[in-house]
């Protein structure tokens, strides 16, 4: 559990308590967000990742290709 889930699960159980709708609703959605915010942490990661890899695949094409053609060119001459 997160920090920020935390502090909601507390703002949340304390408006229970003293009977604070709005202090219960708080933490409730500040569960809900934190939630929502690690998701999307995720999902910028992972994209991320994906770019990253993709972009490396593409360098190391375009290297190989530059070699093969370098050795290419060196045994003509």
């Amino acid at each position: 559990m997160t920090v920020a889930k935390m502090k909601g699960q507390i703002k949340e159980t304390t408006g229970k308590i003293i009977g604070d709708t709005g202090m219960e609703a708080e933490g409730t959605f500040e569960k809900a967000f934190s939630d929502v915010k690690r998701a999307v942490g995720g999902a910028v990661d992972y994209v991320t990742e994906v770019v990253g890899t993709g972009f490396n695949a593409v360098t190391n094409a375009i290297t190989d290709v530059y070699t093969s053609a370098k050795r290419t060119i060196s045994k003509l001459f």
